[in-house]
């Protein structure tokens, strides 16, 4: 009843709106950025309801205790009638007292009070709806904050927001390329100690800990090389049938935002084979998607699941065991794109009659951005840092904490579209080619992978990296086998 209120409400502001408007309603963001600001509905900051004030934001006092302000994405393509949201950092020496942030070459500006309660460094989000009457153009915002002794700082850029809108006939509009590094990148796993199992689905962050045995989460970075060789066709005169090359399609077609939704439950089974060893590495993860809470003084949505594994090596016993992981996630449908920010995961396993236990927290700063807003052959960068605070207990030998750090810079190429056969059957699939360069106590190394998601499922299918190769065995979603 509270939904169909709301959109009730929503539907009468919007025909308000309109009905004002002596254009038919229709704006164009590119030069009309008072009557956008005019027309977004439900606007938040940081999680809390805005109130609109006819004031512009105010100058930076330019101290050195101004708080700074940092957007995780410069750009931003966005649908009209859907809602728009992305994530903003504020670093200050003292707690905060508010948020701002208005349209450039608006009137007015959107603000709410923190009062001094939230603490000094915080990742806050902001998010509206934008009307279905915006036509396509690009508007930019910018923020600010204020800290309980009135010190002010503003974000050094604006967040551009390119509308693709239907009003036009669905003119194309450039997928925007951020103009500097993003701080973030499709799905990969923390380079840290990356786990041997691929995630769930694209919306699950990786688990990047020295765990004590593989979790839900791989893709310890898509790799640049293509799949498997070419394959031999049985005819009278046998000729070589290559595999098919990537064809072009956009990667939001791998996007699922079914994903995303709270009580999702995905039920995934994978088996990695290791190229070195020769041995194999079976297991099943099965996840429900949670609701929003804080991570690290962070809003994200938390995904819980167990993931069962067993490694198999030639000419030794095998090892099962069993993790608990909850990953945390900031989402934005409309763009479409997916923010890890960390994880926290529980496991047991046995060795040599012992029984040992494993607590890894996982926080990765800025975050891995998995991007789906990408055409055949674009690419983008990124650069995180990934902390990982791991307690082993064994049992009558006590217990130890070790926490690491590793700097992690990537590029990411969305290849195309390209079919692929796994056990669980054959699938279109969007590919991803990612290289990654880590540092880990001084020493840099540097690695490829390969990942393919599953078009109109978002199924991570199949992962190709330094000679290892992860393919998909099954899959549910809410219990229904993916296609």
């Amino acid at each position: 009843m509270q939904g169909v209120i709301k959109m009730a409400a929503m539907a009468l502001a919007t025909a308000g709106l309109m009905a004002c408007s002596d254009t038919g309603g229709v704006i164009d963001p590119s030069t009309e950025p008072a009557r956008v600001s005019a027309a977004l509905l439900d606007v938040k900051l940081g999680g809390l309801s805005a109130v609109r004030e006819k004031l512009d934001l105010p100058e930076a006092t330019g101290s050195a205790q101004d708080p700074v302000v940092t957007s995780i994405v410069d750009a931003l393509l966005a649908k009209n009638g859907e809602r728009v949201s992305f994530g903003f950092k504020v670093e200050s020496e003292s707690p905060l007292d508010s948020l701002l942030a208005k349209i450039d070459g608006s009137d007015e500006r959107f603000k709410v009070e923190l009062e001094g309660q939230t603490k000094a460094s915080t990742d806050f989000s902001l998010g509206f709806d934008l009307p279905d009457f915006v036509a396509s153009g690009t508007f930019c915002v910018r923020l600010a904050a204020i800290d309980q002794f009135g010190n002010v700082g503003l974000s050094s850029r604006s967040i551009c927001i390119t509308v693709q809108s239907d009003l036009d006939g669905g003119a194309p509009v450039p997928t925007p390329v951020p103009t500097s590094a993003p701080t973030s990148a499709p799905t990969a796993a923390p380079t840290a100690a990356p786990t041997a199992a691929p995630t769930a689905a694209p919306t699950t962050a990786p688990t990047a800990g020295p765990t004590a045995a593989p979790t839900a989460a791989p893709t310890a970075a898509p790799t640049a090389a293509p799949t498997a060789a070419p394959t031999t066709a049985p005819t009278a005169a046998p000729t070589a049938t290559p595999t098919p090359a990537p064809s072009g399609g956009s990667a939001a077609a791998c996007y699922n935002e079914l994903l995303n939704v709270q009580g999702t439950r995905i039920v995934v089974t994978y088996r990695g084979d290791d190229g070195d060893s020769g041995g194999t590495v079976d297991f099943t993860d099965d996840r429900t998607i949670g609701g929003i809470v804080s991570f690290n003084g962070r809003q994200a949505r938390e995904t819980n699941g167990t993931t069962t594994s067993t490694v198999s090596n030639a000419g030794a016993a095998n090892s099962t065991s069993t993790t608990d992981t909850s990953t945390y996630t900031i989402v934005t449908d409309s763009v479409p794109q997916v923010l890890a920010i960390g994880t926290e995961s529980f496991s047991t396993s046995q060795a040599q009659g012992f029984t040992i236990t494993t607590d890894v927290i996982t926080d990765i700063d800025p975050g891995i951005l998995s991007r789906f807003n990408l055409n055949a052959g674009e690419s983008y960068n990124d650069s995180y840092t990934t902390t990982v605070t791991t307690t082993v207990n064994t049992g009558g030998f006590g217990s130890s904490t070790q926490t690491t750090e590793t700097d992690t810079t990537r590029t990411v190429r969305y290849v195309g579209r390209q079919t692929v056969s796994v056990p669980a059957g054959t699938f279109e699939t969007c590919r991803f080619d990612s290289t990654s360069t880590t540092t880990f106590n001084g020493e840099s190394s540097t690695s490829s992978s390969t990942d393919y998601f599953g078009v109109g499922n978002g199924i991570l299918i199949k992962n190709e990296s330094g000679g290892d190769m992860t393919e998909l065995q099954s899959a549910t979603i809410n219990g229904a086998a993916i296609r």
